[in-house]
């Protein structure tokens, strides 16, 4: 895999957390809060970057055309204050609950790259340095060979299977 086929985008909004997304109505339906500013942050990162979008966008068709499935690395970066609490433990944080919205409206939504072919996903906790804003950072690479149950053989050390 060569450098060029690694497509890396920086400081993309913070999504919410999918409760903040989806509240619950009084009918007891989640909807979804299209007011919600995510979605303005989202649209103002492609303003911003729009001719830079459009060129991510070509090469993800033409990579998908050829076969290609992808491996997404998610770095959510967050102010010390929303990992920590004042008595300096880890605060409970659910970071997976912000990867669908963020999934739908920037990897799909912005750069068209839907979530089928997205064969093997990570994200990581990132601490922001010098207290800035809270944003998350992505890598898109292909993912050159898709695992089988074979190759997991030898990986864990029990089955829970019954035999």
């Amino acid at each position: 895999m060569s450098v060029s086929t690694v497509i890396h985008l920086r400081n993309l909004p913070m999504p919410p957390t999918m409760n903040r997304l989806y509240p619950t109505g009084k009918n007891g339906r989640r909807y979804k809060d299209k007011r919600h500013p995510f979605f303005g942050a989202v649209t103002d990162y492609w303003k911003m970057n729009r001719l830079a979008i459009k060129g991510i966008q070509i090469r993800i068709e033409k990579m998908i055309e050829s076969g290609c499935v992808f491996e997404v690395q998610r770095y959510f970066c967050f102010n010390y204050g929303s990992l920590y609490t004042k008595k300096k433990t880890v605060k409970r944080m659910d970071v997976t609950n912000r990867i669908k919205a963020f999934d739908d409206e920037v990897i799909s939504g912005l750069i068209g790259l839907d979530d089928q072919y997205i064969w093997k996903g990570t994200e990581e906790k990132i601490e922001v340095v010098d207290d800035g804003p809270e944003f998350v950072h992505v890598s898109i690479r292909p993912f050159e060979k898709p695992a089988t149950t074979k190759d997991l053989s030898g990986r864990f050390t029990f089955d829970l299977r019954k035999k």
